[in-house]
């Protein structure tokens, strides 16, 4: 009987993690900076992408028997002893054997041939054919990257970034990889190490670089480059604010349905940056980013509903899509399931309830969760009141940036609640909070000027700032 024949360049030419499917694409874990009562800001996401390749030339068919695929193997040759790995991982006229593949993917390995050592660290990572081991998969993969450019670089970069093949999540080791595949002009290695410089994961926060490769990432298309460069002239970070640069790069990725990109471009419709105000537009944005399991598009869709943004208030919907989010993990949605509970929204009231919400919310940094916790125990909302427990909590939320927290700080300085009366960090905070426009600090600089405590007398200063306090919000 006549052996089958196949393709030559389709046996030896499987991509360097095709073999055992160990690539998965996985997003890594995000973060949001809203305030409490406002939209998340969005995510800066790790994710994969690579753009799609140009078309090559259709190379010449060269047809191989396994007879004589297995003859040339048995003679030594290292890319048929490749191909014997993938026919016996892939069932190309045998039957599939992992152990038979590993045993082929080793020989061509140890001459020094990049595709089969990068088959036998997927293999030792998967514990596929041989005794799981992350080592020897760090070892394989690593050598075989550094032999086969800068595509295959970025491709270990991700292997880093997810827990699996190479053992537990290593953001730094991903970053080194990044760094050796930009250099050699891979976008995709661009996009991610430009995010981790943006957020500080695995190499120190460094805007400069950030911009540095996120920029030309994202002129290359890739999607979270173009979200998160957008993401900075949306915030001014690390660039001055310009929201009309924003939209030229959030767009185009939220159109192509990258999810941070449409949170993103739904919050500029909400507050009306660089776009005509539109939150039914902003609604939809939302929507989109939900119903692909976004934790941030849920947050900001359950927000919406809970605040009758952009069409009816409906706090069943609103949990509906808050509480998964929260669930998951998600620190804006934990704290808005912490308001839901304290004020009834849809529910009965519980306190109890509303406090480990926030708790949970506060435990990752949350800003206002943190306030929000503060509030608990300084009202004794199901909790024991304790205004010494309080009192940090405030102070610690006002550090990281929360607008009402930095008010009612500036307000227990005047008033020694909680602390030692200090008239200067009393306008110091006071004044901070009321030029974002917080009415609270702005009543407390109103007193402080009507009784000139910290600041001399002025009954216009103190008018000026009460009617700033007592004008209508949006």
């Amino acid at each position: 009987m006549r052996s089958p024949a196949w393709n030559l360049r389709a046996v030896l030419a499987l991509s360097m993690f095709g073999v055992v499917g160990a690539a998965g694409e996985e997003a890594a874990p995000k973060v949001d900076t809203a305030k409490d009562g406002e939209p998340a800001i969005g995510e800066l996401v790790i994710v994969p992408q690579t753009p799609a390749p140009a078309p090559a030339p259709a190379p010449k068919t060269e047809m191989i028997s396994l007879a004589d695929l297995r003859a040339a193997a048995e003679a030594g040759d290292a890319a048929s002893q490749f191909g014997m790995g993938n026919c016996y991982i892939q069932g190309l006229g045998l039957a599939v054997d992992p152990t038979q593949a590993f045993a082929w993917y080793e020989r061509a390995a140890k001459q020094g041939y990049a595709p089969a050592m990068a088959a036998l660290g997927t293999m030792y990572g998967a514990g596929r054919g041989v005794t799981l081991d992350y080592a020897q998969a760090r070892h394989w993969l690593e050598a075989a990257a550094d032999k086969l450019g800068a595509a295959d670089q970025s491709a270990v970069g991700m292997l880093y970034l997810k827990d699996g093949v190479l053992g537990a999540v290593d953001l730094a080791a991903a970053a080194r990889w990044f760094e050796k595949a930009a250099q050699g002009g891979d976008a995709n290695a661009m996009s991610h190490l430009g995010t981790q410089y943006l957020r500080g994961e695995g190499v120190p926060k460094d805007l400069e670089k950030a911009l540095r490769w996120l920029r030309p990432a994202a002129e290359h298309g890739m999607l979270l480059a173009e979200s998160n460069l957008g993401w900075m002239y949306m915030q001014g970070v690390g660039v001055e604010k310009d929201y009309a640069e924003a939209l030229k790069w959030i767009r185009p990725a939220a159109e192509k349905g990258f999810v941070g990109a449409e949170v993103h471009l739904g919050l500029m419709y909400e507050l009306g940056h660089g776009v005509t105000m539109d939150k039914a537009a902003a609604r939809t944005w939302y929507q989109k980013a939900a119903d692909a399991g976004d934790a941030y598009g849920m947050n900001n869709l359950g927000n919406c509903y809970l605040g009758g943004i952009g069409g009816p208030k409906d706090y069943a919907v609103a949990r509906r899509w808050l509480e998964p989010a929260a669930t998951g993990g998600n620190a804006v949605a934990q704290r808005n399931m912490g308001r839901i509970y304290l004020n009834g929204l849809g529910v009965p009231i519980d306190q109890q309830v509303a406090v480990m919400w926030f708790r949970l919310s506060a435990d990752q940094g949350d800003a206002s969760g943190i306030y929000n916790l503060a509030r608990c125990y300084k009202a004794g909302l199901g909790v024991a009141k304790d205004a010494a427990a309080a009192t940090p909590l405030f102070e610690k939320a006002a550090a990281l940036g929360d607008v009402t927290a930095v008010a009612v700080v500036g307000r227990m300085y005047l008033k020694a609640d909680g602390v030692d009366k200090d008239l200067k960090k009393a306008l110091e905070f006071s004044q901070r909070a009321a030029d974002q426009g917080n009415a609270y600090a702005q009543e407390t600089l109103a007193m402080m000027y009507h009784d000139g405590e910290g600041v001399p007398k002025d009954s216009r200063k103190s008018t000026e700032w009460m009617t700033k306090a007592k004008a209508p919000r949006n």
